[in-house]
């Protein structure tokens, strides 16, 4: 907060005790990072109107629940991240038109 007072200004702060954030756990809507042919974080989040979409060039978020969504986790769990590389790759495709049939099933 930003007062003036006869043309002084003040900022007053807060006191944060970060003793009681936890940093250790993962956010429950990420799913992963992964580095290969794509490369960037995936997110797991309610969105309308599509499975998927690219928030940045590094950043996938996929729709809460969906297929698309339950099959980046499972293969996240079982570590085969350059698999999810290539299907990230095929969606980045698939959603500026060239839709390839691997990912068919997830448009």
């Amino acid at each position: 907060m930003l007062a003036t007072n006869n043309g002084i200004q003040k900022l007053a702060f807060g006191k944060i005790t970060l003793k009681n954030i936890d940093t250790s756990l993962p956010h429950s809507w990420l799913i992963g990072e992964v580095r290969g042919i794509w490369t960037g974080t995936i997110l797991e989040r309610e969105i309308e109107n599509e499975n998927f979409s690219f928030l940045s060039q590094h950043k996938l978020i996929v729709k809460k629940g969906s297929k698309i969504s339950k099959h980046l986790t499972e293969l996240y769990q079982q570590g085969k991240t350059q698999k999810i590389c290539s299907l990230i790759r095929l969606l980045e495709d698939a959603y500026t038109g060239t839709v390839d049939l691997a990912v068919k099933e997830f448009l």
